[in-house]
């Protein structure tokens, strides 16, 4: 194996961390209840054992990758064996499921435990939605308050509700995430970050489906003017693009289709 900087194997590790807990983590017994909540394929909702067997696939894969490399492995050679490893795993579900659901997988976890500009995008608006002492709409219309009115209890209700049954059933924190502060399995608290995304998901779907174009221009205005009282950065919100009807999580580069580079 060649040899690497300390750094650059912690970041690329890291990579291969999360693309393996993507994989690990609805296989987990006492994460099968909250299986429905996460926006995953319907198909690994009813059988997440379709994935049985692939997080340990990706990491061996990816080890065995470093391990044949004869020449130094910069980002280039990296990212090539990342993509082969990811490649494989994709593939073999794609076998026991179908093309669709496993790059319906692909995009769920790129959305999920990749892409930090859609996680924190999808932060923010969750937020403006959240927000307890946020300004009421001045012109938005009566539909579009009623509707982040209602969105906006929704969220708070569900997400308190499950914070409270994922306490109760998550496993006790390992040693080294004790040490970092966590009072249980650093998945159960990416069972919270995922849900609380894809119902802020579901409230942007609803915006955008029910709202004219004027009235989302409004919403826009109005969403700004709540980051900036809430100390926000008004770009975090990505503009328009989070009001369409055509998301961008759904536009994102998979490897199944050859358009990842």
């Amino acid at each position: 194996m060649s040899s690497n900087t300390n750094s650059q194997e912690s970041e690329w590790d890291g990579h291969i961390s999360r693309w393996k807990a993507a994989f690990e983590m609805p296989v987990l017994s006492w994460v099968e209840p909250f299986l429905p909540l996460l926006g995953l394929p319907e198909v690994l909702v009813d059988r997440p054992s379709a994935l049985n067997g692939l997080p340990q696939q990706l990491r061996a894969s990816y080890d065995e990758g470093f391990q044949a490399a004869t020449q130094p492995v910069f980002f280039e050679a990296e990212s090539q064996i990342i993509r082969r490893s990811l490649t494989q795993a994709l593939e073999e579900l794609a076998s026991r499921t179908s093309d669709r659901v496993a790059m319906d997988f692909e995009l769920w976890a790129r959305r999920h435990f990749i892409n930090n500009k859609i996680q924190e995008t999808l932060a923010a608006w969750r937020a403006i939605f959240c927000a307890s002492d946020r300004p009421k709409p001045e012109k938005s219309s009566h539909l579009s308050t009623r509707l982040v009115e209602a969105n906006a209890a929704a969220l708070k209700r569900k997400s308190k509700e499950l914070d409270i049954e994922v306490q109760r059933v998550a496993p006790p924190p390992t040693q080294e995430e004790a040490e970092s502060g966590l009072d249980y399995s650093e998945y159960g608290y990416m069972i919270l970050s995922i849900a609380n995304a894809e119902w802020t998901i579901q409230s942007l779907n609803i915006l955008a489906n029910n709202l004219s174009p004027s009235e989302r221009d409004e919403l826009l205005e109005w969403a700004k003017k709540v980051a900036d009282h809430i100390a926000l950065d008004v770009e975090s919100l990505q503009g328009e693009r989070y009001l369409q009807q055509k998301k961008p999580w759904l536009d994102l580069p998979t490897i199944l289709t050859g358009e990842f580079n």
